[in-house]
């Protein structure tokens, strides 16, 4: 097994977290993380419908072809990342850098899913702390969140982000952070 990329110094709470980028080999973990992720109420319950399954795994595989930088807009890097607890994988986070009209860098945190033992760890407060901090200063940091992701929110609010009360788009609410300033644009 190769070596994760970013090693995380601190082991706060006994966790070694650490990220290496996800390949095609990892399609598998990461709908099990989603179909998981439904079950227990913190995604859409619309994958658990009838033909859900089907729709879950076509979802998971567009992620990776996103990720792949097959086909759309070349100004977009997307890219799967694997979290690691030492040398256990324990989830999955899905990036979009871009620039918005403005030329101002964009970062928009697509997905974080974690292994349901370990949830209630902090560690997708961890990951996206981690993420602000290797960003640039006027970084415009993005995330969406589905009425079903209470954790996320909570998680979202403790980390200054900003919900924006304009943008509601098909049940998602937009959480916004502006790492210059710390607050919204």
């Amino acid at each position: 097994m190769a070596k994760p990329r970013f090693r995380n110094t601190s082991t706060l709470g006994g966790m070694d977290l650490s990220s290496k980028r996800a390949s095609w080999l990892d399609i598998p973990y990461v709908f099990e993380l989603l179909m998981e992720g439904s079950f227990s109420g913190s995604f859409s319950d619309r994958f658990l419908q009838r033909k859900g399954w089907g729709k879950l795994f076509f979802y998971t595989l567009s992620l990776f072809f996103r990720h792949s930088g097959w086909w759309g807009n070349n100004a977009n890097v997307q890219r799967m990342w694997l979290i690691y607890d030492g040398n256990e994988q324990i989830g999955f986070y899905h990036l979009v850098s871009s620039k918005n009209e403005n030329q101002q860098k964009e970062l928009l945190i697509n997905l974080i899913c974690v292994s349901h033992s370990y949830r209630n760890q902090r560690v997708a407060s961890r990951i996206i702390q981690r993420l602000i901090d290797h960003q640039p200063q006027e970084t415009l940091m993005v995330v969406y969140c589905t009425k079903y992701a209470r954790a996320m929110q909570r998680v979202l609010t403790k980390l200054k982000f900003e919900r924006d009360k304009i943008l509601h788009v098909n049940q998602l609410t937009r959480f916004i952070l502006c790492k210059a300033t710390g607050t919204t644009v």
